[in-house]
C-alpha cells in the first residue's frame, strides 16, 4: 500500500567509494534508504548514530535536471510555490541540502528573488530528527510516513518538473 503512494524503496550500499578519496575506511557511518519512481527524485530517510533524518528532493544525474529544477523555480507560478514550501519546510526544522553554485548561474540575475534556490544544482530537504521516542517502536514506520505526507506537494511539483527529462544511463 505505502509503495503505491511513495513509490520503489531503494537501499543504498553500505559500502564507500574509496578510489579518490583520503579516508579509506570502507563502509558509509549512515544507512540510506530513497523512495520514489523517477530517477534521483523521492523521499529519503537515513539511520547514523546521530539518529534518524528523514527528507525528500532530487539529486541531479545531469545538467537537464538541474536547467529543469532552475526553469521551475523561475517560473512565476511553481517557483512561487516551490519557494513558500521551502520556507515551511524550513521553519519545521528542515535542512536545504544539495549542490549550488557560488553565484548566480549563467542566464539569472543575482537579484533574482529565488536565487538562493537557483543556486542549487540538486535539491534535498531533509529534517534531522535525532532519537525520538518512537524510533525504536513499530510507530516508527507511521512518523516517517507522516514526515514524507508534508512533503509530498512539493515532490510533485518536482516530478512534474524533473519526471520528464532524461537521465544518463552508464555505459559499461
Amino acid at each position: 500500500r505505502r509503495e503505491a503512494e511513495f513509490g520503489t524503496p531503494k537501499l543504498f550500499r553500505p559500502h564507500r567509494d574509496v578510489r579518490f578519496s583520503a579516508d579509506k575506511s570502507p563502509y558509509k557511518t549512515h544507512q540510506g534508504l530513497v523512495v520514489g519512481t523517477p530517477p534521483s527524485l523521492g523521499y529519503y530517510v537515513q539511520i547514523s548514530a546521530d539518529g534518524l533524518a528523514v527528507g525528500g528532493g532530487f539529486h541531479a544525474t545531469s545538467p537537464a535536471q538541474t536547467a529543469a529544477w532552475r526553469a521551475a523555480v523561475d517560473a512565476p507560478g511553481t517557483g512561487g510555490e516551490i519557494a513558500r514550501l521551502v520556507a515551511a519546510a524550513t521553519a519545521a526544522g528542515a535542512e536545504v541540502r544539495g549542490e549550488q553554485v557560488k553565484t548566480a548561474p549563467r542566464g539569472y540575475a543575482v537579484e533574482h528573488p529565488r536565487i538562493e534556490l537557483i543556486r542549487r544544482r540538486e535539491f534535498m530537504l531533509i529534517e534531522p530528527l535525532g532519537a525520538p521516542d518512537w524510533l525504536e517502536s513499530p510507530a516508527a514506520l507511521n512518523e516517517i510516513v507522516q514526515h514524507w505526507r508534508r512533503l509530498t506537494p512539493l515532490l510533485t511539483i518536482l516530478e512534474e518538473a524533473l519526471g520528464s527529462v532524461p537521465t544518463p544511463t552508464r555505459g559499461r
